[in-house]
């Protein structure tokens, strides 16, 4: 995509998010309605899919023939990433926001033939915008951030998953032992804003 679309882009979907990030303010205060997923663990409330249906309605009113790819599955099957692929975390950090109502985010990503151009962590609580692309750069509620040093695991902290850890999947316990030290948010996106925002921006070339 040419740099000009994308700042179209980027100044929609920045209006789009704060739109969002109010209406989840305005209902943040109200009872919720909780049900589980997968495990007890893995919750969805009322507010996550009322949140993801207004993030959906809003990218269909902007490109009607894009795929989206729904966390709470208000989206679309996508079986291909080619052509434009929207991806949608309405709530991430769903069981913080139950029990704390802090410290989780809302997410939009936007992929082009697999590659991905745009990616946005909203900080609802802390008002942080962490936004852009390999192309445009990473910006924190606007301020540009700089490419941090690529640190070993021995002499950095790690952000982790904690039932990944539990479990031990992928060798996480050893992972974590080798690092500095451990981190967990409850949030993958508040994980990466911790992260310096550069680990967003290296998702696009993972």
């Amino acid at each position: 995509m040419e740099i000009s679309e994308l700042e179209k882009i980027d100044k929609t979907v920045k209006g789009w998010l704060r739109e969002s990030r109010d209406n989840v303010l305005r209902s943040i205060d109200t009872r919720l309605t909780v049900n589980t997923k997968s495990s007890r663990r893995d919750l969805v409330t009322n507010i996550d899919k009322q949140n993801e249906k207004f993030i959906v309605s809003k990218i269909r009113e902007f490109e009607p023939d894009a795929k989206i790819l729904g966390e709470e599955g208000f989206g679309d099957r996508v079986d291909s990433t080619q052509g434009r692929v929207w991806i949608v975390d309405p709530i991430d950090g769903t069981m913080n926001f139950v029990k704390q109502r802090n410290h989780f985010a809302i997410m939009i990503a936007l992929y082009q033939d697999g590659i991905g151009e745009l990616g946005y962590i909203l900080d609802v609580i802390g008002n942080h915008l962490l936004s852009g692309g390999p192309k445009l750069g990473v910006f924190d509620n606007g301020h540009p951030l700089d490419k941090v040093a690529d640190t070993a695991l021995k002499d950095g902290l790690i952000g982790l998953s904690g039932p990944m850890v539990l479990n031990n999947d992928f060798n996480m316990v050893e992972i974590a032992e080798k690092s500095l030290g451990m981190r967990i948010y409850g949030s993958a996106g508040l994980t990466l804003f911790q992260s310096c925002a550069v680990s967003w921006l290296g998702i696009f070339h993972t």
